[in-house]
């Protein structure tokens, strides 16, 4: 097979590449916020099941995302992207039936089993989701980038197409948590029922356009066809590797600690800790005491629509972030670059305590607080890339899995 040369016949592999890399986002981040929209539809005197249900698919994340790193590991690119697609439209497809039911049917005492099968397809669904994000982003695109003849040892401008990479698929994350809470908000307005068979049928026809687009990268890419073998370890009967589970879990993290780079994925997860963010979920819960969007909307009477554009604009200062990002890591190289977005996110949080504890109008305070955690935005996801892309030059599989989730 004849590898592609530099220039115009990257494209549009590239463009397909980014095109799967939006389906497989757009689908999860409006499956995130949908199932807790249709859950509290189906029991609207209590936020206890959807917050049970971002618990489980949380924890299970956590815990067993090692696992499913390693079967990416053993498993040959395609196969694994593949499996991690069908799996997360079979599942979330699923869940969206199993919701309308739940929704639209009088189901009795059968709504709280078929609760428990929507966490069981959503924990499946995050964990599809953990294993082919972490697989394209730590994995595919840096032989992507390496077939083209960029080292990713350097920040010179020769390694700018990997930076661009990273970039466009932040931007495409953070445009589909922007957008994807809107469209779901837009099919709620027939019905819940309707908008949940809406995505059923939408996440079961993407399917065969993601399978496609996968399928044309890994051939225009040859290089992603040649993957190491794995470890002699990892090759064991399927039961050994079960009882071994634990052991190798906890090797996992060791790994992951012992890593030079463990300090800044630490204080990436510590930045995320807080608050003093427009959180997808915050959004449907405006009672939810402890969380920004509830300051907003009980403390400074901001009206619904003026949160939800305040949130865009968070939103919108994050994408101008993948756009700044690039060149100041090309500039200084990442880790400067990661200590300046940093410190930029400190200057501007600061204040927010300092103005909540002031005697000000409530809307003024309100307005201060939105202003400097917006701004913020932009050290964050500044931070992030630097991050990644300091990851992204580290051989070992586990930790890249790690510091994925």
């Amino acid at each position: 097979m004849e590898e592609p040369q530099a220039g115009q016949p990257y494209r549009w592999p590239l463009v397909l590449f980014y095109t799967s890399h939006f389906l497989f986002t757009w689908n999860d981040r409006v499956w995130e916020f949908a199932s807790v929209i249709l859950l509290i539809s189906a029991y609207p005197q209590t936020l206890q099941p959807s917050s049970i249900f971002g618990l489980a698919s949380t924890a299970v994340a956590i815990v067993f995302s090692p696992a499913v790193g390693r079967w990416f590991d053993m498993t040959p690119r395609l196969k694994s992207v593949r499996y991690a697609i069908f799996t997360q439209r079979v599942g979330v497809s699923a869940g969206c039936v199993c919701l309308w039911a739940m929704v639209s049917q009088s189901l009795g005492s059968a709504k709280d089993g078929l609760f428990a099968v929507v966490i069981l397809l959503g924990c499946i669904a995050r964990l599809a989701f953990v294993g082919k994000t972490v697989g394209i982003e730590r994995d595919w695109a840096i032989v992507i980038s390496k077939s083209r003849g960029i080292d990713l040892s350097s920040t010179s401008r020769s390694s700018s197409i990997n930076l661009d990479m990273n970039a466009v698929m932040r931007r495409i994350d953070l445009f589909c948590k922007l957008a994807g809470p809107l469209f779901v908000s837009v099919l709620t307005i027939p019905s819940a029922s309707f908008a949940a068979i809406f995505l059923a049928s939408s996440n079961i026809l993407s399917l065969p356009f993601e399978y496609y687009f996968i399928h044309v990268v890994h051939k225009r890419f040859p290089d992603l066809a040649d993957k190491p073998a794995p470890p002699e370890h990892m090759r064991q009967p399927l039961i050994r590797q079960f009882l071994q589970w634990p052991q190798r879990t906890l090797l996992s993290w060791k790994i992951y600690y012992r890593s030079p780079l463990f300090s800044a994925s630490l204080s990436l997860c510590i930045l995320y800790f807080t608050v003093l963010s427009f959180g997808g979920n915050h959004v449907l819960n405006f009672a939810n005491e402890g969380s920004m969007i509830a300051f907003l909307s009980q403390y400074s009477d901001f009206s619904t629509p003026l949160v939800a554009g305040l949130r865009a604009i968070a939103v919108v200062v994050g994408i101008a972030a993948t756009f700044i990002s690039s060149p100041v890591i090309r500039w200084i190289g990442p880790v400067r670059s990661g200590i300046w977005f940093l410190s930029w996110q400190t200057i501007f949080l600061s204040p927010v305590p300092v103005a909540l504890f002031l005697a000000l109008n409530k809307r003024l305070q309100g307005g201060l607080l939105v202003g400097f955690v917006s701004i913020s935005r932009l050290g964050l996801w500044g931070f992030d890339l630097s991050e990644q892309y300091l990851v992204q030059q580290v051989a070992h599989p586990l930790y890249s899995l790690m510091t994925g989730n």
